[in-house]
């Protein structure tokens, strides 16, 4: 049950990213000036000045990726978590590859990379904790493993 749950999870997050990614209109041109006008505000002084908008959407893609990383590994399992981490990578080619379709969006080659560091992260992430939460609790012996040592 637990991993139907994931499942139905991961494909509710994965339609959310493509909602997100594929829909013909990008933006609410309220939310554009809005942070059009935080930017600004960041680029009028000078220790802030670097925070721009292309800095802006990349770490945005990389955070919402993240959640794709630890989704994918949760239901992959740990020992495919690399798995998980090429998946975004993939992903993110693929939107990039249908956004050429789309005249309403750009496709940009830094997506793909932003995207695929979010799921990476997500992915290690997950394999970490897993390995802290696990560390110290005997480990289950499989099947085979009982068949091999007799």
């Amino acid at each position: 049950m637990r991993r139907v749950v994931l499942a139905v999870v991961t494909l509710g997050y994965l339609a959310f990213i493509g909602w997100v990614t594929l829909r013909a209109e990008p933006y609410d041109d309220t939310f554009d000036s809005w942070i059009d006008l935080v930017i600004a505000a960041f680029s009028e002084d000078q220790r802030t000045a670097w925070i721009t908008f292309g800095m802006v959407e990349f770490t945005a893609n990389i955070f919402m990726f993240v959640p794709v990383g630890v989704l994918l590994t949760l239901l992959l399992g740990r020992k495919w978590w690399w798995v998980a981490a090429l998946g975004g990578f993939a992903l993110s080619l693929a939107i990039e590859l249908v956004q050429l379709g789309i005249p309403s969006r750009v496709s940009d080659p830094r997506d793909v990379l932003s995207n695929g560091l979010g799921t990476t992260v997500g992915a290690i992430a997950c394999f970490v904790v897993w390995g802290l939460a696990t560390r110290g609790r005997p480990t289950v012996v499989g099947r085979e493993e009982r068949a091999s040592a007799r």
